[in-house]
């Protein structure tokens, strides 16, 4: 599936690239161009920025989980041994 969400990301950004430069104005020519790069620039920043923040969170949701699962853990435990032993000593 991650495949042809490749392949098909690819097609619409190189539709959207050819469709852009179809429809350019003649006198615009060097504003029009100005503002595709910095579009690209901008897209590019942000979603390769996005793509690492995603990568980093998934490698590390293991120590993210760990030590929450631990904390509710010794509270349940720590309940149960007061319910159970509290008092008693």
């Amino acid at each position: 599936m991650a495949h042809y969400a490749t392949i098909l990301s690819f097609a619409l950004y190189s539709g959207t690239f050819v469709l852009t430069i179809a429809t350019m104005q003649v006198g615009h020519i060097k504003f029009q161009l100005n503002q595709l790069c910095w579009t690209i620039v901008v897209l590019c920043l942000t979603v390769g920025q996005l793509k690492y923040i995603m990568h980093n969170i998934f490698n590390g949701l293991y120590w993210f989980a760990l030590p929450i699962m631990l904390v509710v853990t010794n509270d349940c435990m720590a309940y149960i041994c007061g319910r159970t032993c509290g008092r008693k000593f």
